[in-house]
């Protein structure tokens, strides 16, 4: 008996190299601390602009509205005086003053804030009852168009003297009569919200009989406002 062997052989194996380590480089703890600090100065610096930023469009939009606010003050300030100047010469009309060579007309100076009728200042009115005239009309449209507006006027008008200047050119007894019937006119229009108190020395019995409804109180010589003791010296 034959016995027949084979040699097994095993492939020839190549030595292995040895594995690489992977090196982790690490910054000094110096530098490390440095970089986090430029770092926690760039978000930083982000974080202040971002609301400086924040901070000037809130400016931008105050500013914005201020300019609207003072734009539509001018628009509304112009529209109130316009308003004025139709009012009083609404009311010169009812006082029927005299023509002054043109057609009456009411400017308010936009510098003094003055009244001027018939292109004239009033110091150039001809005569002191005219001037009264211009006066009475004046004050009372300023409150009948501050009511109307909505403006913060008190409202309350006090008028001394109407009739003292009665008698003298352009303020006969007749305009007197006309600036009594237009208080009555505008006090009863505006009841509630306007109190007007006249006060005069010479009023012509008729134009008292005319308006007696409205006479709160007479004074005379023996019965005055405000009394002196008899004794007193």
């Amino acid at each position: 008996m034959y016995l027949v062997t084979r040699l097994l052989t095993t492939p020839r194996l190549r030595p292995r190299r040895p594995a690489r380590t992977s090196r982790i480089r690490t910054s000094p703890p110096r530098r490390r601390d440095q970089r986090l600090r430029e770092y926690f100065a760039l978000l930083e610096r982000h974080h202040r602009q971002l609301q400086g930023r924040e901070e000037l469009e809130n400016r931008r939009e105050e500013l914005n509205a201020e300019i609207n606010a003072r734009e539509l003050s001018q628009v509304n300030t112009e529209d109130n005086v316009r308003a004025l100047e139709e009012r009083m010469l609404e009311y010169l009309q009812e006082l029927h003053i005299p023509h002054l060579g043109q057609e009456p007309s009411v400017r308010i100076n936009r510098t003094t804030y003055m009244p001027e009728v018939s292109g004239r200042t009033f110091d150039e009115l001809s005569s002191q009852g005219l001037k009264t005239l211009v006066n009475i009309a004046h004050a009372l449209a300023h409150h009948t168009v501050d009511i109307d507006r909505d403006l913060p006027l008190p409202g309350l008008l006090i008028l001394d003297g109407l009739s003292a200047n009665a008698g003298h050119e352009g303020f006969d007894r007749e305009r007197v009569r006309d600036v009594y019937r237009l208080l009555d006119t505008v006090t009863q229009q505006y009841q509630g919200t306007l109190q007007v108190i006249a006060v005069d020395s010479e009023l012509s019995r008729n134009i008292i009989l005319d308006f007696a409804d409205h006479v709160v109180l007479t004074l005379k010589q023996s019965n005055r406002l405000i009394r002196i003791p008899a004794d007193a010296s």
